[in-house]
C-alpha cells in the first residue's frame, strides 16, 4: 500500500492495480466487500471511500444486489472537461477548430488501418445516421458513434479514448446549427465512409476537412451575423 497519499486513494490505487494485474475486463466482478476488506487489510469505511473514487473515474460500477463490476471503457469519463455545460458560441467554434486539427488525420489513419469488420461497422453506422435524419428523429448519438468508430478504426488506442470525449458535446453543435447542415452530414459522412472503405487516406482526410469546416463556417457566419445586427 502506498503511504504517500491519503489512505482511500492508496486503496483505490491498489484495487486498480489488481484489476490490471488480473487483466480484468468490462463486466468482470470484483470480490465482495468482505473479501476486499480482508484482502487489503482496511476498514469497511475506507474501502467504500476507495470504491467511490474508482466509480467516479468510471473504473468500477455497483449493481445493487449483485456486486461490484469493472466498467465499460474503463477509466474514461464521458465529459471530463465539463464541455456539455459550456454552451457558448466560442466553445462550439473551438470544438470545431479542435476537430479540424485531429479528425482529418484520424480518418486518414482509419483508411490505412481499418479491418474489414471496422469498415463494415462504419458503413452500417453511416446508414444509421442517414436513416435517423430521413425519419426526422434525433441523430446526435448515431452521429457521434460514426466518428467514434472511425477513431477505433485508426488503430490508435489514445485516439480511441479521445474521440468520445470530443463528441460528447455534439448535441450542442446540432442545436446551435438548427439542423441546417443535415445534407452536409449525409453527403460527407458517405464520402468519408467510402474513402475509408477504398483505403483512400487522402480522400478520407479531405472529406473530413470539408465536413467539419462546413459546420465551422456556419458558426462563424452566424456569429458575424449577430455582430452586424448589433451594430445597426
Amino acid at each position: 500500500m502506498n503511504n504517500k497519499m491519503p489512505l482511500a486513494q492508496s486503496v483505490a490505487k491498489d484495487i486498480a492495480d489488481m484489476i490490471k494485474k488480473k487483466n480484468m475486463k468490462a463486466g468482470d466482478k470484483l470480490p465482495s466487500e468482505n473479501e476486499l476488506v480482508k484482502l487489503l487489510n482496511v476498514s469497511r469505511s475506507t474501502l467504500r471511500e476507495a470504491l467511490k473514487i474508482l466509480t467516479s473515474r468510471n473504473i468500477l460500477f455497483t449493481r445493487q444486489g449483485s456486486g461490484i463490476f469493472v466498467s465499460e471503457n474503463t477509466g474514461m469519463v464521458k465529459d471530463p472537461f465539463g464541455l456539455e455545460f459550456l454552451g457558448s458560441e466560442k466553445l462550439i467554434l473551438d470544438m470545431f477548430d479542435t476537430r479540424l486539427i485531429l479528425e482529418p488525420e484520424i480518418a486518414a489513419l482509419a483508411a490505412v488501418n481499418a479491418s474489414k469488420g471496422d469498415i463494415e461497422k462504419i458503413m452500417v453506422q453511416c446508414d444509421e445516421v442517414e436513416r435517423a435524419i430521413s425519419e426526422n428523429i434525433p441523430y446526435a448519438d448515431k452521429d457521434a458513434m460514426f466518428h467514434n468508430l472511425i477513431g477505433k478504426a485508426s488503430g490508435n488506442t489514445v485516439i480511441n479514448h479521445i474521440i468520445p470525449i470530443l463528441h460528447n458535446s455534439i448535441q450542442n453543435s446540432i442545436d446551435y446549427t438548427n439542423n441546417a447542415l443535415i445534407r452536409n452530414t449525409v453527403y460527407y459522412h458517405r464520402r468519408i465512409a467510402e474513402a475509408i472503405g477504398d483505403r483512400d487516406s487522402l480522400g478520407a482526410k479531405y472529406s473530413m476537412i470539408c465536413h467539419i469546416n462546413a459546420n465551422r463556417q456556419y458558426v462563424i457566419d452566424k456569429i458575424r451575423g449577430k455582430g452586424n445586427s448589433a451594430k445597426k
